[in-house]
């Protein structure tokens, strides 16, 4: 087998097997839940950085919340399916550096192309006073796209690891 250049973009079905091991669900689904579980979990733990939610009644803050993760998790699958275009959908089992950076990358260049049209074109949202801003772009959903990707990556390639494993002990 020939030495492979961990910075290369080219599928590695042959270190992963082949794509039919997986339903075609997966590992879309499994993210989608992991992204959802874990971005909900931030977006409640945020609303002080925006305007809206200082005076807005809890319910109408917990739906925005809940819209703001299903967003996220349509991010993380558009992201995912970005780097599975360059290599393969199972590249989560063995993601190298160059590929997570793609996928870090394309979540962080939508949700700033999403902050800036929501705040500044569409004032759908405002950042309260204690929001810090980098070129007028809130650091809180900058520090969610360069985190919690990898918390959902590391969730969904733990999963579907422990699915694999009990699949193949059938």
């Amino acid at each position: 087998m020939r030495e492979r250049d961990p910075m290369a973009f080219e599928p590695r079905a042959e270190e992963r097997g082949s794509d039919t091991t997986w339903p075609r669900y997966q590992p879309w689904v499994t993210l989608a839940l992991f992204s959802l579980l874990v971005n909900f979990a931030w977006e409640v733990l945020v609303p002080p950085f925006y305007a809206l939610h200082a005076t807005a009644p809890h319910s109408i803050t917990v739906l925005a919340c809940l819209r703001s993760s299903f967003g996220d998790a349509g991010i993380t699958i558009g992201s995912y399916a970005a780097v599975a275009a360059i290599d393969t959908r199972r590249w989560i089992n063995a993601a190298s550096p160059r590929l997570i950076a793609v996928y870090i990358a394309c979540g962080v260049g939508v949700s700033i192309a999403l902050e800036y049209i929501s705040v500044y074109r569409m004032g759908r949202w405002s950042y309260s006073s204690i929001m810090p801003t980098i070129g007028g772009i809130g650091v809180v959903p900058l520090v969610q796209w360069l985190v919690l990707p990898l918390v959902v990556l590391w969730l969904s390639d733990r999963h579907l690891a422990g699915a694999i494993a009990i699949q193949s002990r059938r």
